[in-house]
């Protein structure tokens, strides 16, 4: 009995046993590899909606600045008599 058991859990891997425990791994790896590639573009497409909505956001900030200084050169020549 406990030769069966030695020959369970201590006997050595075959040549087979280690290439697929490699191959494995490396599966692994490349599936870690592609999720974590697959999150980045997704972080990356969430980025370009934040980065479009800040620059309408800017862009109608600007429009409202120039109003504001056509506003205020206007009043200015009119108190200014100009």
């Amino acid at each position: 009995m406990l030769k069966r058991l030695g020959e369970v859990f201590g006997a050595p891997k075959t040549g087979t046993a280690k290439i697929n425990g490699v191959a494995s791994q490396f599966e692994g790896m490349i599936n870690e590899l592609e999720t974590g590639e697959a999150m980045n573009y997704d972080r990356m497409a969430e980025n370009t909606v934040e980065i479009d909505a800040l620059e309408n956001q800017n862009t109608d900030l600007s429009d409202t600045n120039v109003k504001a200084r056509n506003i205020r050169d206007a009043l200015s020549a009119i108190i200014n008599g100009g």
